[in-house]
């Protein structure tokens, strides 16, 4: 269930947005961590562009503009029309951040089927929007059935889908790929269900508090840091 308290209503790609997720493991990097072991040189790296956002209130990196990413861009909101007439609904609430109050943890799916609402949540379902304009890399992961078939041609897509159900705490969640060229095949949806993925569920929560735990050590090491007597 998606608590009400978690929905920020901010859009993305505006001011707001990018200082929302200052500092947070977002769902579009979480792949870094879920490497074969905890540590990798990719992990480590990653936590410390958070840690150096924290200490010093500036983004590591900044958006980058290039024909792929316009491209994405420009066909996402089709893409996200299609997948809405595929699930059958009117209405999906698209790109917003969803932030836990308290952690240090950030997501935004390209949109979000919700379903009911309950009390102070809702139960919803996850999109995530890939408009890869490469033919080969397209037709890779449009060939997939299965996530676990995803998984291996796409991790960073797979791992982001998990993240955003995790953040959401729904149970499915959707990979959807589009290529508005395609004559044939240019729109391919890919569900993920966590009940058939307790364990990489389970083993994404341990990363996530073992990034945790070692954003917490390179901070405090910083904040302690003594240089020799010259």
């Amino acid at each position: 269930m998606l608590k009400v308290e978690n929905i920020s209503h901010i859009e993305i790609h505006t001011d707001a947005w990018r200082q929302g997720r200052l500092a947070k493991l977002t769902s579009s990097m979480i792949f870094t961590l879920m490497g074969d072991k905890m540590l990798t040189v990719e992990a480590v790296a990653y936590i410390y562009e958070k840690v150096g956002e924290e200490l010093t209130g500036i983004p590591a990196k900044y958006e980058v503009d290039t024909p792929d990413t316009r491209w994405g861009l420009i066909n996402e909101p089709d893409a996200i029309k299609k997948f809405g007439q595929w699930l059958g609904v009117e209405f999906l609430v698209t790109q917003v951040l969803i932030l836990i109050p308290g952690s240090r943890f950030g997501s935004t799916p390209d949109c979000i089927w919700v379903k009911q609402k309950y009390g102070d949540a809702y139960d919803v379902a996850t999109g995530e929007i890939k408009c890869y304009p490469n033919y080969t890399h397209y037709i890779k992961c449009a060939l997939c059935e299965t996530p676990e078939q995803l998984k291996a041609v796409d991790k960073k897509l797979y791992w982001q889908v998990c993240d955003q159900m995790l953040m959401c705490g729904c149970m499915e969640g959707y990979a959807v790929l589009y290529h508005p060229d395609f004559r044939a095949g240019g729109f391919r949806v890919i569900k993920f269900r966590k009940m058939d993925m307790i364990d990489e569920f389970k083993l994404l929560a341990e990363r996530k508090q073992l990034a945790l735990q070692k954003f917490d050590e390179f901070r405090d090491r910083l904040l302690n840091l003594k240089n020799p007597m010259p």
